[in-house]
């Protein structure tokens, strides 16, 4: 994406600011708030798995699916979530 940026400078002609335009600041902003949620997604993957991992290897100890429910404060019961 070519963006249209203009520079502030000082009176030394130091670059002190950048100035987009509001339609391309919104896209950056739609970007960058994909880009989070992926990165969070891909975050609670990894730990998932490691989770997964550790409970194979007798490591840790399996949840029932009430407890993982209630665990993240969802406080659903299994019968309660649709299908």
């Amino acid at each position: 994406m070519q963006m249209n940026i203009n520079y502030l400078t000082d009176s030394k002609g130091n670059k002190v600011a950048v100035q987009i335009p509001f339609k391309e600041w919104d896209e950056l902003i739609r970007d960058y708030n994909k880009l989070s949620q992926y990165h969070r997604l891909k975050v609670n993957l990894r730990k998932s798995l490691r989770e997964i991992e550790m409970i194979e290897n007798g490591k840790k100890t399996a949840s029932s699916l009430s407890e993982f429910l209630n665990e993240g404060g969802l406080g659903a019961r299994p019968e309660e979530i649709p299908i």
